[in-house]
């Protein structure tokens, strides 16, 4: 291969006679081309769906019981909200419902001298308390399911 040729291969202009520039340039666009049109083809397409098996009964009625807990863990939070001192101050740090179908939160609220204050509250069959020894009982060592993302329905 002489130095010639070589730099033909290379340069892109014109070099000898032999023009390259505008043979890239169409292969370039008619590379474009060919994308363009497959993304037509693709965009136009229908959406694949997946099939997806129809939900057994117990997952079922695991979705209404998990749902049902969860309305009752918004009402007695949005309880709580409206019973603080500052309800645009009041915030969920956690919340749960235990087997013993109590609802525990835990809150941050701030008081009558603007002090967050960090606060514990359990609700039993409709009965509250703020009690440490109700925590404890209901609460703390207990199997708890979170519900802790329902301060994203509480704004």
């Amino acid at each position: 291969m002489s130095a010639e040729s070589y730099q033909v291969g290379v340069v892109l202009g014109r070099h000898k006679g032999i023009t390259i520039f505008p043979a890239g340039v169409a292969a370039v666009a008619g590379f474009t081309a060919v994308l363009s049109l497959l993304w037509q083809v693709a965009q136009a397409a229908p959406p694949v769906t997946e099939l997806k098996a129809a939900p057994t009964p117990a997952a079922e009625a695991q979705k209404n019981k998990s749902d049902n807990e969860l309305n009752i863990v918004l009402n007695v939070a949005r309880a709580l909200k409206s019973a603080v001192k500052n309800p645009a101050s009041f915030e969920l740090v956690s919340a749960g419902y235990s087997a013993g179908r109590a609802v525990c939160i835990e809150y941050r609220a701030t008081n009558s001298f603007n002090a967050i204050v960090p606060g514990n509250y359990v609700s039993l069959h409709g009965a509250g308390s703020a009690k440490a020894k109700d925590w404890n009982k209901y609460c703390a060592r207990q199997h708890v399911t979170d519900y802790s993302n329902a301060r994203y329905f509480l704004k």
